[in-house]
């Protein structure tokens, strides 16, 4: 579906690594839209906090899409 692409798109704008091994860590990654997945990386870049230490976190600690 688009929102599908739409969400593996902003992953790879946002340059993480290794999709496929992301979404089979969580799934659930394909339920969020493209925009929650944006929101909270900008958010937290916001916040002062480095784009490439949340996206490590991120590929990490899958289980922190699940609060997305």
């Amino acid at each position: 579906s688009d929102e599908v692409i739409n969400l593996i798109n902003i992953l790879k704008i946002f340059e993480f690594n290794s999709l496929n091994i992301l979404i089979d860590s969580n799934p659930y990654i394909l339920n969020l839209d493209a925009y929650e997945v944006e929101r909270y990386i900008k958010r937290r870049v916001g916040n002062g906090e480095n784009q490439d230490d949340i996206i490590d976190e991120l590929e990490s600690n899958t289980h922190i899409f699940s609060e997305i």
